[in-house]
């Protein structure tokens, strides 16, 4: 520890004599700091990752210019009530740690603009949470969250959502008020219903929902009309909303790991599908319509019911990638006697992690 502490020491030294405004000590397994760094005064950008730190110094409080701070993959259980003190942070990067929660004075970094929290053990986040006026991407996920705080509704600047893998079933009201709001990352939660707030986002583009338990699609869908990439994989849907087919903008669908019998014909509204993934269902049939989806380039339907395929199947573009591996009608079949070109019948989509469960 002394060589780590000496390495730090020169560091600080070094960025003082040359009025550095960047100053990193990553990785040097540090489980305290030199007292002079507290000297750094016009330092903006800090970067403490990778150490063993269980709290942060006193000295910090000296930094009034940090702009951005990194002390990810340390063992923080907890985040000092000065650090409002820090009024000038916009980047605060605190990933895997042990954190519980968040202090009520983090409120006061107006000027924050990326919240970095993912794999800790946080459980709430305190009202003042609302405060963070200038909040553009916040990354929670591995977390043990079982709520947002309704004032999450005033983030107005927020334009990125990472919250997967904690336990949300359902989002306040106040999230439809996210204007602004682009991704939204949602999957390994307990929805066990489609979160209706999010039907208000109208800037929404990319919505995940994989790995939760939901069962049905509202047709308020319909609403979120820029939306291009959804994935709800992993659920328990047995049928698709008409509010699906107004999605216009929507190019990638993940539907895989459903409880899906059969597909609707307004499917065929969704002209800007280019990712089609139905694998690991159980369709019987599909709608003639979907010959008319003229840009797909991917189509899953491995391990699904299907006795056979539409007419309009061949009106489908010839660099579409599909296979029908997994179901009745090319079970022990080669493509002479399925009458499908061989294009369909040979071609698989590339396998995934889920394909070797």
């Amino acid at each position: 520890m002394t060589d780590s502490l000496d390495i730090a020491r020169r560091s600080i030294a070094g960025a003082q004599r040359i009025a550095s405004p960047r100053l990193s000590l990553s990785g040097l397994g540090l489980d305290t700091l030199p007292e002079e760094i507290a000297e750094l005064v016009d330092l903006a950008e800090l970067d403490l990752s990778s150490n063993q730190l269980s709290s942060l110094p006193e000295s910090l409080r000296s930094l009034k210019r940090l702009s951005v701070l990194r002390i990810s993959k340390n063992h923080l259980t907890e985040l000092p009530k000065w650090l409002n003190e820090l009024k000038q942070l916009t980047k605060l990067y605190v990933e895997q740690n042990e954190l519980s929660s968040l202090p009520v004075s983090i409120g006061a970094l107006r000027r924050l603009r990326t919240l970095e929290v993912q794999n800790n053990k946080i459980e709430y986040f305190p009202h003042s949470f609302g405060d963070l006026s200038s909040l553009r991407y916040l990354f929670v996920a591995n977390n043990k969250l079982d709520e947002l705080p309704d004032s999450i509704g005033s983030l107005s600047a927020l334009e990125q959502v990472q919250a997967q893998d904690n336990r949300l079933s359902t989002l306040p009201d106040s999230f439809a008020d996210l204007r602004n709001l682009c991704n939204l990352y949602l999957g390994g939660n307990q929805f066990r219903e489609f979160p209706l707030p999010v039907c208000g986002l109208g800037s929404l583009a990319k919505l995940d929902l994989a790995h939760n338990r939901i069962e049905t699609m509202p047709d308020v869908l319909r609403r979120v009309y820029r939306l291009e990439w959804l994935d709800l994989s992993h659920n328990y849907l047995a049928s698709l909303s008409d509010g699906i087919s107004r999605c216009r903008l929507l190019s990638h669908l993940n539907l895989s790991y459903n409880l899906l019998t059969e597909l609707p014909e307004h499917l065929s509204r969704l002209a800007a599908l280019t990712h089609l993934d139905l694998r690991h269902n159980r369709l019987k049939q599909l709608p003639y319509s979907i010959g008319t989806l003229s840009n797909l380039v991917e189509l899953g339907l491995e391990y699904n019911s299907l006795e056979s395929i539409p007419a309009s199947f061949n009106r489908l573009p010839p660099q579409l990638q599909v296979s029908l591996r997994g179901n009745p009608m090319v079970r022990g079949k080669t493509h002479s006697t399925t009458g499908l070109p061989p294009r369909i019948f040979s071609v698989r989509l590339p396998r995934t992690s889920d394909d070797e469960k």
